[in-house]
């Protein structure tokens, strides 16, 4: 059964009342979720940018001769302009002559638009906040020789159409980098699995003494994401798209649709993360894997900010170079 069709059923199964078709519902379900996220995204996300920082730094300069000379550079999806700055601030900025990037959401283009300028003397760069065809239209007039997403795949309803549109656009010899997506491998690793269930069996031990989690019990101070699950929620059901509220488990599957519940192999629907081979083999057979990294052998972004978890996060690291939760990954097109 094809997702959509599943989130279809999903719907059916607990009586919610919708008035739009489920893709187009997704599509506004995640714009909502990332203007409410936007406000707080780089905080929120702030460890993940930190680590995720390295491996992209690690996997431009390990390929730095992948890349041809006059880059133009498509960031699809940009979100805040993360990929976009660390192509800007790597080696290969010297080699850039053109800049686009583009995203759904107004709000994320506005967050994207600041933190680009505030660091790039390049006056060629364009940011693109058109819906539908008429944005797509407007990125097809170019062939890109480097095309970069961060943390965009998971969040796809039709990865073929994606995958479909990047052959397009992307040039010849052009390099595709995938950056922050789950990774299939950590799923599959039950002694991964194990150790961090341990950590957050620790965290949630130690968290009680914490005073953010007594201003949450005292209902002075809001959980981050659900905080957003509930904003979400609340301006769906005062546009009257929905007839009564997501479960807090299910609305953020609406959004990071290949991303699986917890640390466990367990899907409503979409991929369990994903891997290069599975990219090449079922999405695109045009793109060539270069390169593949991972990182977070604890799936939990607090394990990094712990002495003894973090040195444990590296021992697992050597073990199982390949598994990490989450991965990075540098194709190009053959």
């Amino acid at each position: 059964m094809k997702i959509i069709e599943l989130i279809e059923k999903y719907f059916i199964d607990n009586n919610y009342l919708l008035n739009l078709p489920i893709k187009k519902f997704v599509s506004i379900v995640s714009n909502y979720y990332h203007e409410i996220e936007s406000k707080e995204y780089d905080k929120l996300h702030k460890t993940m940018f930190k680590e995720s920082s390295k491996y992209w730094n690690s996997i431009i300069n390990n390929n730095i001769n992948q890349f041809e000379d006059n880059i133009i550079l498509l960031d699809y999806g940009c979100g805040t302009g993360f990929a976009t700055k660390k192509i800007l601030t790597s080696k290969l900025s010297s080699r850039i002559t053109k800049v686009v990037c583009y995203d759904l959401s107004a709000h994320m283009i506005e967050e994207c638009k600041k933190n680009i300028l505030s660091i790039s003397t390049n006056n060629d760069i364009e940011f693109l906040f058109l819906s539908g065809d008429e944005g797509l239209k407007r990125i097809k007039n170019l062939k890109y020789n480097v095309v970069v997403t961060n943390a965009l795949l998971h969040h796809l309803l039709d990865l073929e159409e994606f995958f479909y549109f990047l052959d397009i656009i992307l040039s010849n010899e052009g390099v595709y980098i995938a950056g922050h997506e789950p990774n299939t491998n950590y799923y599959n690793n039950h002694q991964l699995i194990k150790v961090t269930k341990r950590f957050q069996k620790y965290k949630r031990i130690t968290s009680k003494f914490s005073i953010n989690y007594i201003l949450q019990k005292l209902n002075l101070k809001k959980s981050g994401f659900k905080n957003i699950i509930n904003d979400t929620n609340n301006k769906l059901l005062e546009e009257k798209l929905i007839s009564k509220k997501i479960a807090n488990d299910v609305l953020p599957k609406l959004v990071d649709i290949h991303v699986p519940i917890g640390i466990d192999k367990v899907q409503f629907w979409g991929e369990s993360g994903f891997t290069p081979k599975l990219i090449t083999k079922k999405y695109c057979s045009g793109l060539k894997e270069i390169d593949f990294q991972s990182y977070f052998h604890i799936k939990d972004y607090k394990a990094s900010e712990n002495k003894f978890w973090k040195r444990k996060m590296k021992d697992l690291e050597k073990k199982f170079p390949v598994d990490g939760a989450d991965c990075i990954m540098l194709f190009k097109k053959v």
